[in-house]
């Protein structure tokens, strides 16, 4: 009987012992870590601004928007218009996005059903990139 509780306790030691040998010899390799700071998070410091709209007088609708004030550093990034109603909660009534090209000035034109000049009320504009 003790003779059957040293051999099981025998087996037992070689197996956890085999287990720390195959544990030690896995190869690991080191991955890379980094932190850093960027402080220049944009690519117009200044903003853009909005020097005029599409209007219709005619018939009471806008038909576009012009962005303006967008610096050349822009160049090959998107920019997002979301034109809201009254509710900026709600869907936007107009959603775009385009390349800049490095000009001053971008329009974004809307297709029809065309939106009434009463119903703007929120405009908000995103440019993002790597640039």
């Amino acid at each position: 009987m003790m003779f059957k509780k040293v051999l099981v306790l025998t087996l037992l030691f070689v197996l956890v012992a085999a287990a720390f040998a195959a544990a030690a010899e896995l190869p690991v390799s080191g991955g890379t870590i980094q932190a850093g700071v960027d402080d220049t998070l944009y690519c117009d410091p200044d903003g853009v601004y909005v020097p005029g709209w599409g209007l219709e007088t005619d018939d009471n609708t806008v038909r576009s928007v012009r962005i303006a004030g967008i610096h050349p550093d822009c160049a090959g990034n998107e920019m997002f218009v979301k034109i809201y109603g009254p509710d900026p909660a709600a869907k936007p009534l107009y959603s775009g996005q385009m390349t800049l090209t490095g000009a001053d000035q971008e329009t974004f034109r809307f297709s029809a059903p065309y939106l009434r000049p009463q119903d703007i009320v929120v405009l908000k504009i995103w440019i993002e990139g790597e640039y």
